[in-house]
């Protein structure tokens, strides 16, 4: 499993297409359990991996609040929080990228207990709100097959424009702060210049009204 590679790269349209997707799943969500599952079934639909988990930090805290596997839970390492690559991803505004954990060198203790259980290749992804360092949630390959910069810029939109949760992580809606031009301009400082035409305006639009905020 999770040795194949991704579809077809996709066009920016595409792209935007797929996010409103995922953000329109995650938006029906009510329950933690609900949105960890909701999540992998969704980003199933475009990539191959064999784990995903969420953490939710409890506020200006290390103590986790959440752990949820949302496909196929392993066991938790007995390590202190600030030796766990969730910790380090938690702290950047960026995918945080592992092509193979048998030659990460980032975290070693973490690294040995990787190679014990065989993990491949990983991916931690913060999800980013404009008030706090809210968590992150993983995608593991349990084979070496490194994720593409297009599979890690798909993931990047998902955990920074997409991910507004309340405290009890149940979505909301409001209109008032975003407009499609705002979340397409949002994308493209996500995922790279592109060029923002009147087809992604439109997709935009339809996200408009999934927008997820506190």
């Amino acid at each position: 499993m999770g040795t194949d590679p991704i579809i077809a790269p996709q066009s920016d349209t595409r792209r935007y297409e797929a996010i409103v997707r995922i953000s329109e799943a995650i938006a029906a969500c009510r329950e933690p359990e609900q949105l960890a599952t909701t999540l992998a079934d969704e980003i199933g639909k475009f990539l191959n991996f064999d784990h995903l988990y969420l953490v939710v930090l409890k506020e200006s805290s290390k103590e986790i609040e959440y752990l949820l596997w949302g496909k196929s839970p392993i066991p938790s390492p007995d390590l202190p929080m600030e030796e766990l690559p969730t910790w380090s991803a938690i702290n950047s505004r960026d995918p945080q990228h592992t092509p193979d954990w048998n030659t990460e060198e980032r975290f070693p203790r973490f690294k040995e207990y990787a190679k014990k259980i065989k993990l491949g290749s990983s991916i931690r992804v913060p999800l980013v709100t404009p008030h706090r360092r809210l968590g992150v949630f993983g995608i593991i390959r349990d084979l070496v097959n490194p994720f593409s910069d297009e599979e890690i810029d798909l993931l990047r939109l998902i955990g920074r424009w997409y991910w507004r949760p309340r405290r009890d992580l149940n979505p909301c809606y409001r209109r008032e702060r975003a407009t499609p031009w705002r979340i397409c301009k949002n994308l493209e400082g996500a995922g790279g210049a592109v060029r923002t035409s009147k087809t992604q305006l439109g997709v935009a639009g339809t996200a408009y009204r999934y927008m997820i905020v506190t």
